[in-house]
C-alpha cells in the first residue's frame, strides 16, 4: 500500500472550489483502497465545521487540522520572517506553513512515506522542505498559475510577467517539485513558460469527476427549460454580455418558457440590469450556499451554464465542470474562443459553446 502525505490547506472544511477538487481527489483515493493517506489541511478563522470527512465518503489514516488567524498581528508578522528563513521565501499566508511545519515534521519522523504531495498555497513551501530535508519524493499540483502575478489578464499580468524578488524566490522553490500535475495541457503550457522545467516530470490529470446515479438529477420540468449558474460571477467574471442576449431573445420571443438562476455572488450593479433589461420574470437571483446544497440543488434544472473571465486564452479547468459531469447535466459555456472549454466543445462533452 503506497503511503501518501498529503499537505492540502484547502481541503476541509469544503469553503471554496479548491477544496472542493480536493476533497473529491481524496474521495476517489479513499475508494481505491490502494493508499494510506494522512492529511494536513488548514483553517483560517472559521468556527469548526460541523461535517465530516465522513459525509464526503472520505477515509483516511490522520487528518490534522492546522488553525491559523487570517490577520495582521505581532505573531503573524514573526512567522511570516520564520518562513523566509526556514523555506527560503515568504509572502502573503506564508505563516500557515510555519504552524503547520510542526505537524508534518511530526509526520515524516515517525513514517516514511512514498509521496509527499502538496496542494495550493503555501503548502509548497512544505513540499520543498520535505524534499530537502528527507528526501521525500515531492508531488505538487498546480491548479492555477502560481504566483498570481503570473495569472493570464485580466486576472494578472500573464505568463511574461516580471516578477519581483519574492515570487522569484517562490519560483525558484517550486521547480524544486519531482512531479508538477495540471488539470489542463493548457495550464501546464503556460506554467513552463517561466517555471522552466521538463515536460517529462509533468502530469495532466483532470479534476475527479465521481460516479454518480445521474438519474438523481434529471429535472421533471417538461413546461420551462431552466438554467443554472451556481458560483463566483464577479469580477472579472462578466455575465452582463449574456445578460443582454438573454434580454434581446426575450424581446424578440416574449412567450417563451426559459429561465435563468444566478445562484452564488455577482456584482452590485447585477440587480439593476435585469431590471434595466426586464428580465425580473426571467432571471432568478439566489443566495450562495454550501457546496453539497449546490449539488443537491442541480436536480432542479436542464441545462448549467459556466461563464469564464475574457482572457485571451482559457488555461482554466472550472471545478464546475467536473461536478457538471457527474451529475450527468449538459453544460453551456460562454468562455476565451481558444480554451480549455473550448477543446471539451469540440469533443463533444460540452453540448453548448459561446
Amino acid at each position: 500500500m503506497k503511503k501518501i502525505l498529503l499537505i492540502a490547506p484547502k481541503s476541509f472544511p469544503v469553503i471554496d472550489a479548491e477544496a472542493i477538487v480536493n476533497i473529491k481527489l481524496l474521495t476517489a483515493l479513499s475508494k481505491d483502497g490502494r493508499f494510506e493517506i494522512d492529511l494536513v489541511s488548514k483553517m483560517g478563522g472559521q468556527n469548526y465545521p460541523t461535517d465530516s470527512l465522513e459525509s464526503f465518503n472520505v477515509k483516511i489514516n490522520e487528518h490534522h487540522i492546522v488553525k491559523v488567524e487570517n490577520r495582521i498581528s505581532l505573531l503573524s508578522i514573526w512567522q511570516h520572517v520564520v518562513s523566509l528563513f526556514k523555506f527560503g521565501s515568504t509572502f502573503m499566508g506564508a505563516h500557515w506553513a510555519v504552524k503547520a511545519l510542526k505537524v508534518v515534521k511530526m509526520l515524516l519522523d515517525k513514517k516514511q512515506y512514498d509521496y509527499v504531495a502538496t496542494k495550493n498555497s503555501p503548502s509548497f513551501l512544505l513540499g520543498y522542505y520535505a524534499k530537502k530535508r528527507y528526501k521525500a519524493k515531492w508531488v505538487a499540483t498546480w491548479n492555477d498559475p502560481y504566483p498570481e502575478i503570473k495569472y493570464p489578464y485580466p486576472y494578472g499580468q500573464g505568463a511574461d510577467a516580471k516578477p519581483g524578488l519574492l515570487e522569484r524566490l517562490q519560483i525558484k522553490i517550486m521547480r524544486k517539485a519531482d512531479v508538477h500535475v495540471f488539470p489542463s495541457s493548457r495550464l501546464r503550457d503556460h506554467m513552463l513558460r517561466y517555471l522552466k522545467v521538463g515536460k517529462e516530470c509533468c502530469v495532466v490529470v483532470p479534476h475527479v469527476a465521481l460516479n454518480t446515479s445521474s438519474e438523481n438529477f434529471q429535472c421533471k420540468d417538461i413546461e420551462m427549460l431552466r438554467l443554472l449558474h451556481s458560483g463566483n460571477l464577479k469580477f472579472p467574471r462578466n455575465p452582463r454580455p449574456f445578460l443582454r442576449a438573454l434580454g434581446k431573445f426575450h424581446e424578440m420571443y416574449p412567450d417563451n418558457r426559459l429561465s435563468v438562476t444566478l445562484m452564488g455572488v455577482y456584482d452590485k450593479d447585477i440587480p439593476e440590469l435585469i431590471k434595466e433589461l426586464k428580465l425580473e420574470n426571467v432571471v432568478l437571483l439566489k443566495k450562495a450556499v454550501s457546496y453539497q446544497e449546490s449539488i443537491t440543488a442541480l436536480a432542479d434544472y436542464h441545462l448549467c451554464l459556466i461563464i469564464e473571465a475574457d482572457c485571451e486564452e482559457g488555461i482554466f479547468l472550472p471545478t464546475k465542470v467536473s461536478d457538471f459531469f457527474q451529475c450527468g447535466k449538459r453544460i453551456y459555456a460562454l468562455s476565451p474562443e481558444k480554451g480549455v472549454l473550448n477543446d471539451l466543445f469540440r469533443e463533444k462533452k460540452i453540448s453548448y459553446f459561446s
